[in-house]
């Protein structure tokens, strides 16, 4: 999610992995970042955890060769992830 919109949502298929979550990332990240109005020249800093399907070696080559960002995110850190504040409103109502 930014500051214009979640961008393109993706169905998670049983316990995803390293392989599933590049073939999301591929498949709507890229195309939410086109749509989103963000100036080519300004470059987004992406956001994720250390989960290691996020820090596995395929994932982290795939956020290179597409020039992908990164958040630093300290090992071991309390999950400061704004979709988590979301997940606990949406299950209040």
């Amino acid at each position: 999610m930014g500051w214009n919109g979640v961008g393109h949502l993706a169905e998670v298929e049983r316990r995803m992995d390293a392989d599933q979550y590049v073939a999301i990332l591929e498949e709507h990240m890229l195309s939410s970042l086109e749509e989103s109005g963000i100036p080519e020249e300004e470059v987004p800093i992406f956001q994720q955890d250390n989960d290691p399907k996020h820090t596995s070696k395929k994932a982290k080559k795939w956020m290179k060769d597409n020039n992908i960002t990164l958040l630093d995110w300290p090992a071991q850190s309390p999950d400061l992830s704004p979709i988590e504040h979301q997940w606990v409103l949406l299950g209040d109502e």
